[in-house]
């Protein structure tokens, strides 16, 4: 009896510590029915499938300029945007009230 509740124990603490050591990644894609919401579901299905200790989750999101904003607070680990969005994103110029973030990680 007191092995079982040990290994019991023991199986709870190593199955909680590989839970804590598991990165959630999230990927803002744009709309659901838009061209990169597909794109960014297929690379969350390879990070889930290939790469160790990583939990992706495409997240839909209302545009490049949202997924950008979200991106620089924090709440998306990745964002699929389209070239001019980021460079206008990075400067503060059009659809920008300021600069949503000046490096890339």
């Amino acid at each position: 009896m007191r092995r079982s509740l040990t290994f019991a124990l023991l199986s709870m603490v190593l199955t909680w510590t590989v839970a804590v050591a598991t990165t959630r990644v999230t990927i803002g894609t744009g709309p659901w029915g838009g061209v990169f919401f597909p794109v960014g579901s297929a690379l969350a299905k390879i990070l889930n499938r290939y790469a160790r200790d990583i939990t992706a989750t495409a997240e839909p999101v209302e545009g490049f300029a949202h997924a950008l904003e979200l991106l620089h607070t924090g709440q998306l680990t990745l964002a699929l945007v389209a070239l001019d969005t980021a460079h206008f994103g990075v400067r503060g110029e059009p659809h920008f009230d300021r600069i949503v973030g000046s490096q890339v990680s």
